[in-house]
């Protein structure tokens, strides 16, 4: 659950040091997973950084996956 996550401190911490998008660097990272969720549907297939960041990671070799309503994140990588 939750909760279980959510009571560990370095997970709590981890998530508040989480970077926005457009301060990755497509070059440190082999792959980009869009997870599912409501909110994804909202948020990612609007999101240029994510767009950006996505094509750039597929253009180098990288691996672009999606599960369940992260797909789309997918729909305005071009």
């Amino acid at each position: 659950t939750n909760a279980r996550y959510l009571s560990r401190p370095e997970f709590v911490s981890a998530l508040e040091k989480t970077l926005p998008a457009s301060s990755v660097f497509d070059r440190e990272y082999a792959a980009i997973y869009f997870s599912g969720g409501h909110g994804t549907m909202w948020d990612f297939p609007h999101s240029k950084d994510l767009q950006n960041l996505a094509s750039r990671i597929y253009s180098e070799g990288g691996i672009v996956a999606a599960v369940c309503h992260g797909v789309c994140g997918l729909l305005n990588v071009v």
